[in-house]
């Protein structure tokens, strides 16, 4: 796997190869392989990409990228880059890496060598990851719905200050909602008096089966999750 690094033996002398440095040099073989032509890459363009095929799981930002690239188109150290100024078509002349023919030798011994293991190893991390597929949907789930349940119980958590009637079912309705959460009618402000007018709601609560939700009592659908609410269950 990338993130372990390699060592190479290369004229004679053994080369050690970053993780990030086999990566940078595996993206741009690559690339050079896809268009079947040798091709380099803008520093800013290879980071876009890098990020895009980690997809968060790992970041590459300029702070990290370019001492790498600069340190790897050391002639005097591993020259495994060249780096050309070139014209941007969208503003002044920007770097441009190539693989040099070293580079090239080292990567291409590197996945000659590895490309099975690390293969074989992927779909061995792909198997151990499925170990936690259900624990990790079923925590998502269970925060959700706690996060749910705040929302809509707040609706409902002072039942007994002031409310008022729905215009078309009578039902006592907690003073600010929109609409009557038993008939579903829409309450005008007109119906929907100031706590110095509104009548007082003593009413008490139920818990819906469904998503363990706090409602009215005289809900009789959950303003949650939509399900219908048994009048007896408490």
């Amino acid at each position: 796997m990338f993130s372990l690094g390699k060592t190479v033996k290369f004229d004679g002398k053994e080369m050690n190869i970053s993780p990030l440095e086999y990566i940078i040099l595996a993206h741009l073989r690559k690339r050079e392989l896809e268009n079947q032509e040798i091709i380099g890459q803008y520093g800013n363009e290879m980071i876009r990409e890098l990020n895009k095929l980690f997809e968060g799981v790992w970041e590459a930002q300029s702070g990290t990228i370019y001492p790498i690239l600069s340190k790897m188109e050391d002639y005097r150290a591993k020259n495994l880059l060249k780096g050309e100024n070139k014209k941007s078509e969208l503003g002044p002349a920007k770097k441009v890496y190539t693989l040099t023919d070293n580079g090239r030798d080292i990567i291409n011994r590197i996945i000659i060598e590895k490309y099975e293991a690390e293969q074989n190893f992927l779909e061995r991390y792909g198997e151990f990851l499925k170990s936690f597929k259900e624990f990790v949907e079923m925590e998502k789930s269970k925060h959700a719905g706690e996060q749910d349940t705040k929302n809509v119980s707040s609706l409902f958590k002072d039942v007994d200050k002031k409310g008022f009637p729905c215009p078309a079912c009578k039902t006592m309705l907690v003073e600010g909602v929109a609409f009557c959460y038993s008939c579903g009618a829409k309450v005008d402000k007109k119906s929907n008096p100031s706590k110095e007018e509104g009548e007082e709601a003593k009413e008490q609560v139920k818990i819906c089966p469904h998503c363990n939700i706090e409602v009215p009592e005289n809900a009789t659908f959950c303003a949650g999750c939509g399900g219908k609410v048994n009048s007896n269950y408490q």
